[in-house]
């Protein structure tokens, strides 16, 4: 099992400008090839959701997840075949979780003297927004056999609240 390092932003601190960035640069790449398709195929109007959601799934893979919740904890499942420790990032706020990750492979094969190289990148992008608030501290994520493992404690002020409102 790696452990897989976590990036922990607190809503009241500006160092959301990073994550922000990145994100402006995600969108901006998928605006970028919605607009190709759009010109590739004369530029009729009608189509532009089409083009959008195209565009997101030839340039990042959303993968299958699990989330669950207790009266103390969230912990979400997602599934990272391909994935290292090294190549994902995780990135926590008080009611938010985003994983984001890119993984490259490559495979060289030599045979009767004909050379074969294969490769490869994807990208995977995922966001969960919770219901309550959590433990930004108490946050932790491990990859093994391919399934990443967020355990997200809440934070003390909402299972207070739970525990009340079940009394």
């Amino acid at each position: 099992m790696a452990n897989v390092p976590i990036q922990k932003l607190e809503a009241s601190k500006p160092a959301l400008t990073p994550l922000l960035e990145g994100m402006k640069a995600t969108f901006d790449k998928i605006r970028e090839r919605a607009f190709e398709l759009f010109e590739r195929r004369g530029g009729a109007p009608g189509l532009d959701v089409d083009d959008w959601v195209r565009a997101e799934h030839e340039l990042f893979w959303v993968p299958q997840a699990e989330l669950t919740e207790t009266e103390t904890e969230y912990k979400i499942k997602v599934g990272v075949p391909g994935f290292d420790a090294k190549d994902l990032d995780v990135t926590v706020q008080p009611q938010e979780i985003l994983v984001q990750g890119r993984a490259e492979q490559r495979e060289e094969k030599m045979e009767q003297g004909v050379s074969f190289s294969e490769f490869g990148s994807k990208s995977l992008y995922r966001r969960f927004v919770l219901e309550s608030s959590i433990d930004l501290g108490g946050v932790s994520a491990s990859v093994e056999n391919g399934m990443l493992t967020i355990t997200a404690p809440k934070a003390k002020e909402t299972t207070k609240k739970v525990a009340t409102a079940a009394a």
